[in-house]
């Protein structure tokens, strides 16, 4: 069914370009005419009356102020903030708390450590003066031992004075004598022995100082011991005894950075070598790697240990964006262990921020 009239938008399109001019005029007689089957029938002109306005309240309107046309002032209200923003900002200042926390632990920790390594500095200089006084009361002994050498060799002297004085009296001087000289190469022989015993302690009992003093030394600039003759040093500048790495998701691998604990270097101060072997806990197994984790040190030798992260698991844990992310530390240890079974257990700590 085809629309008809002003329903008949091509008919309306018309009427917009020609007005009143598109519409079918009356006939002659003055009548309008309509066909169903003309399309543009039903539609008649009129004239629009323009209304006359009543002119005494056109003049009451005069200078008169409408308050509802006038735009109205915005309030001013108290200075604000975007939530977003403000909670961000909350999130922020709890994360730096938190940090502050972690901080003061970290310091009494510390503080604990350092009044424990006095502690044990002070007992090994007790040990230290313990062996220098034993040195000297072996060298005392020493020296009474030789002096009782010296009369032993002045009473054999006299003997032998004696012996060859009653010698002379017999028959048999000549061998006599013999068995004189033979007794006395003894002695000689006994107190050479003496004297390379004596020399040997006294050796030994200086290497062994000299071990403990170096043993000391390492111990008092940070060092930790595998045993008795393994020294653990931990490389970092400052010489933090732990491990502590810090990063951030905006920065990328770019910013993971060692607080402490890179590099370690094991010394081998003993005379056979020293398999050490290097194991991980917790998370330390996930964000910690090494190239080797079996060294073997010779003795007297040094060997360097160094660590790095493993990049590919540090893309995949928290916080791995900056929208209403929170910063995480993760926590873990590295073990060594040398062949002789002694152990030396490190803290390894990874802090991942949002942001630097």
């Amino acid at each position: 069914m085809h629309t008809a009239g002003l329903k008949n938008e091509e008919y309306v399109s018309k009427l917009q370009i020609s007005g009143s001019n598109a519409i079918k005029q009356k006939n002659e007689a003055g009548v309008n005419l309509f066909e169903s089957s003309d399309l543009t029938d039903g539609v008649i002109p009129g004239k629009l009356v323009r209304p006359k306005y009543n002119e005494s309240e056109l003049v009451k309107a005069i200078d008169t102020r409408i308050f509802e046309l006038i735009p109205q002032e915005v309030p001013q209200g108290p200075a604000t903030v975007l939530r977003s923003i403000y909670e961000e900002a909350l999130d922020e200042i709890d994360a730096l708390n938190q940090d502050k926390v972690n901080l003061e632990n970290q310091v009494n920790q510390l503080s604990s450590t350092i009044s424990s390594l006095d502690t044990t500095i002070e007992n090994l200089r007790i040990q230290l003066d313990g062996e220098v006084l034993k040195a000297s009361v072996a060298e005392n002994q020493a020296q009474i031992s030789a002096e009782t050498v010296a009369d032993t060799t002045s009473d054999l002297s006299n003997a032998v004075q004696n012996a060859t004085q009653e010698a002379i009296q017999r028959v048999s001087l000549t061998a006599r004598n013999q068995a004189l000289k033979e007794q006395l190469s003894g002695v000689y022989k006994q107190v050479a022995g003496l004297e390379e015993q004596l020399t040997g302690a006294l050796a030994q009992r200086a290497q062994q100082q000299a071990q403990q003093a170096r043993t000391a030394t390492a111990v008092a600039a940070g060092a930790e011991l595998l045993g008795d003759e393994v020294i653990i040093k931990n490389l970092q500048e400052g010489g933090a005894k732990d491990i502590s790495i810090t990063s951030n998701h905006k920065g990328g691998t770019g910013s993971i950075r060692f607080e402490g604990g890179e590099k370690f270097e094991i010394e081998n101060l003993g005379k056979n070598t020293v398999n050490v072997t290097i194991s991980f806990r917790n998370d330390a197994k996930n964000f910690l790697k090494t190239s080797s984790t079996r060294i073997s040190v010779p003795a007297g030798q040094k060997k360097r240990v160094t660590f790095s992260i493993n990049t590919n698991w540090w893309k995949g844990v928290k916080p791995k964006s900056r929208i209403f992310a929170k910063a995480k530390t993760y926590n873990g240890t590295v073990t060594f262990k040398s062949s002789t079974g002694d152990e030396q257990t490190f803290s390894a700590t990874m802090r991942k921020n949002v942001k630097s």
